[in-house]
């Protein structure tokens, strides 16, 4: 008996079996300690800390407390230098070689600072790219309206692009919101048993897959097929939809994560008009004019808005049927009625689907899904000319490897690079390595045979650690760290919305553990909490905190 009928015939046993402790999300992340002992000192210290701050978080989770979860985040988020280095690791990994030394040092500064004033305002650069599907040499092109204007049949992609310290404070929330809800959304269960597969960790196109086709092979004969698109989905998100969702857990992260999706703010190379975005005249702020922006949605860019965008779909209780990969879905069941029914409950929120891209799937033709290919009848997944069959104990393996069609490349090692970057630093000495090493490193180099993996010869400049240079170059960012002079730190100022949560507050003696946290009482709904942020946004710039 193949793997995957194993699988269907002992749904539930195999769920128990292989649940996946929550502990293995690590929410706050490592940083690299490979290396040689001098160089990965800080970097242990980190992980030790980084340890024992999430052995706390699970704690909390366990015991429900979840405001405390979101507290310890943020306290970690504004104060702690090891887990600001984390996200800045996190959200540019190619950090230590991409850019020259100086740059690095100034932009990790400016992040801090931001993080410790507390400053959660996000901005996020905006220009368009061209869509062409016919020419691939002008798809994706950066669009300029005089240097590259837009030719017939073409259309425009809009592009945000967030400055550094937004992409961590984007990150960060991602990392708390995804704490907090995987395991509701069956983060502990089998992968490819949960209805959505997009942004989510240990999830994708390879679990959608098997997801779909788990179903399908209980009774191929009666099973009806749906493939689906939403119209303009994120587009059409409601930031208050988002809140609510967010409330179930806790309402401190709701009206933070709400207040801050309103405040994001946009820099424009040129503006065209486009759906998500409405411009409705200008604004002079200390001399300068800036467009007045109407959004709708959520901002596009941010790590943590195709999370939250798939997060509030589910205020809607997914049927078993239904697999997704973000907004494009495939719905099976041997009521077909049951897909029409979950769609007229969505469109209670807003959602529509997208009639060119919503039919009934024909069993004896491929169809596409999630850039793989699928055909039911003949019971094979395609990639190219590779194929595999749906019972073979390979497929799960297979899809792994083939399927990472919405994964993001890695960046490539490129050493025609600034000599000022950090990486540049750690340059081997040759008689500190093996014969062996040494032999064949330089004769990799002659031969143009590069080894990204371990050593490596430039011919004219010299031996260099490759797969030690994160380590090394997030330790000596960890040291000049401690020389570099950031901002006074801000209190951490949240307010708690309900009573019950102020008398927990004062219970769990939290104000011990997170100082200075003003409650503020009665203060219940969102407009009431935006008023406060504006008030105290300006006391704290009045009294110069």
């Amino acid at each position: 008996m193949t793997t995957l009928k194993k699988l269907i015939l002992n749904d539930h046993t195999q769920e128990v079996d292989r649940e996946v402790n929550l502990q293995t999300l690590n929410p706050l992340g490592r940083v690299p300690d490979v290396g040689l002992e001098k160089f990965r000192k800080n970097n242990k210290k980190i992980n030790r800390y980084l340890w024992y701050q999430e052995s706390r978080l699970h704690n909390h989770l366990k015991a429900g407390n979840y405001n405390a979860i979101v507290l310890i985040f943020l306290m970690l988020l504004k104060n702690s230098i090891a887990y600001q280095i984390v996200l800045f690791h996190r959200t540019k990994s190619y950090w230590y070689w991409k850019k020259p030394e100086e740059v690095v040092i100034k932009d990790f500064k400016k992040t801090v600072d931001k993080l410790r004033s507390f400053d959660l305002t996000l901005y996020l650069k905006r220009f368009y790219v061209i869509k062409n599907k016919v020419d691939s040499n002008r798809q994706g092109q950066k669009y300029d309206p005089v240097e590259n204007p837009l030719q017939a049949g073409e259309k425009l992609r809009p592009i945000g692009s967030p400055e550094l310290p937004s992409a961590v404070i984007s990150k960060a929330l991602t990392n708390i919101i995804t704490y907090l809800y995987e395991d509701d959304r069956g983060g502990i269960k089998i992968a490819h048993t949960a209805s959505q597969h997009g942004y989510r960790p240990n999830k994708g196109v390879f679990s959608a897959i098997m997801g779909v086709i788990k179903l399908y092979l209980r009774n191929p004969e009666k099973m009806h097929i749906i493939e689906y698109d939403f119209k303009s989905y994120f587009n059409k998100v409601a930031i208050n939809w988002v809140r609510y969702k967010l409330e179930e857990k806790s309402e401190i992260l709701a009206n933070l994560v709400s207040s801050i999706l309103l405040k994001v703010e946009y820099i424009f190379e040129s503006l065209e008009k486009e759906n998500e975005l409405s411009f409705y005249g200008f604004k002079k702020i200390k001399g300068k004019t800036y467009p007045l922006i109407l959004r709708s949605g959520l901002p596009q860019g941010l790590s943590m808005s195709p999370l939250l965008s798939t997060l509030a779909q589910e205020f809607v209780p997914s049927p078993e049927g239904n697999k997704a990969f973000a907004d494009d879905g495939l719905f099976l069941s041997e009521d077909p009625e049951e897909f029409y029914f979950y769609m007229e409950s969505l469109g209670g929120y807003g959602v529509s689907l997208e009639d060119s891209k919503t039919k009934v799937v024909n069993k004896a033709e491929e169809i596409k899904f999630c850039g793989v290919y699928i055909h039911f009848e003949k019971q094979y997944v395609r990639v190219g000319n590779m194929k595999c069959g749906f019972n073979e104990d390979r497929l799960e393996e297979w899809l792994k490897q083939v399927s990472g069609v919405y994964a993001r490349k890695p960046y490539a090692w490129d050493w025609n690079i600034d000599d000022s970057a950090m990486i540049k630093k750690y340059r081997i000495s040759w008689k500190e390595l093996p014969i062996f090493d040494l032999v064949t490193t330089y004769l990799k180099a002659l031969w143009n045979w590069g080894s990204y993996k371990g050593k490596k010869y430039i011919i004219g400049e010299g031996f260099y650690d490759v797969i030690h240079s994160s380590t090394y170059c997030i330790n000596d960012l960890a040291e000049q760290s401690k020389g570099l002079d950031f901002k006074k730190k801000r209190a951490l100022k949240i307010p708690v919305f309900t009573e019950i949560e102020q008398v927990e507050v004062k219970k769990q003696n939290y104000l011990e553990t997170f100082y200075d946290i003003n409650v503020f009482e009665g203060i219940n709904n969102f407009s009431e909490h935006i008023e406060i942020v504006n008030l105290l946004k300006r006391k704290m710039e009045l009294e110069k905190i």
